[in-house]
């Protein structure tokens, strides 16, 4: 008799057979799956991936990137990932390198 295999489904993909890089001992397959966090950096909400950006979004790239907000959090707060928001910025002539601050003892130099 074959054993029983319990298959309830519980939200993660770390105990998916079906998974990428995870090994089913039942069927000696290892799983194809893709996991939900491959293709987005570090995590990251991608709520707009694939998406046209909209003037909105644009004008706040650009008050965010003159405000010298790092780029994880614009990505984070726009849904889009850093190398979209590279991308645009690159394309719209937005700088994101941060703007040079001196301290003070610096500028006494």
């Amino acid at each position: 008799m074959q054993p029983y295999t319990v298959a309830n489904p519980n939200g993660t993909q770390r105990d998916n057979y079906g998974t990428s890089g995870n090994y089913n001992p039942n069927n000696g397959h290892f799983g194809t799956a893709r996991r939900a966090t491959e293709g987005a950096t570090h995590g990251q909400s991608t709520r707009n991936s694939g998406k046209s950006w909209t003037p909105k979004d644009v004008q706040q790239l650009r008050q965010m990137a003159k405000g010298n907000t790092p780029t994880r959090v614009i990505g984070f707060k726009l849904g889009r990932t850093d190398a979209s928001i590279y991308g645009k910025a690159s394309a719209e002539g937005i700088s994101l390198s941060p703007t040079n601050h001196r301290t003070t003892a610096a500028s006494k130099l």
